[in-house]
């Protein structure tokens, strides 16, 4: 993923993911503020812009600035729909791996804390 454009409306952002899907090309809008460690760290920007297919940053870029470009290899709405479903599977597995792994940790201090509290 590259990132495309940062904006200060949300709605501007996925007003334009929607306007390069259209186009075929894959695009993701992620807020910022989960970027800033603190509130206290405050933006000008609310939403960033990426662009999914690293052989597609260029095309979405043109696109962005000419609404009338054309795009080298456009993803049709299969494609599309199977990265989607292939990136929810994903972000699935790694919640579940996480998961998983504090719980062992938390397991395994349960186990050692009374040998500590002795």
């Amino acid at each position: 993923m590259k990132l495309l454009e940062r904006y200060e409306s949300m709605t501007e952002a996925h007003e334009r993911a929607a306007f390069l899907r259209s186009r075929g090309i894959a695009a993701h809008v992620e807020s910022t503020s989960a970027l800033r460690p603190a509130g206290a760290h405050k933006s000008l920007y609310n939403a960033a812009l990426w662009s999914v297919l690293d052989h597609q940053h260029e095309d979405a870029a043109a696109l962005l600035d000419n609404p009338d470009h054309v795009v080298a290899d456009p993803l049709d709405d299969s494609e599309m729909e199977e990265l989607q479903e292939e990136g929810g599977q994903r972000a699935r597995a790694t919640i579940i791996r996480w998961s998983l792994g504090l719980l062992a940790a938390l397991i395994a201090l349960a186990a050692y804390l009374p040998t500590i509290l002795r």
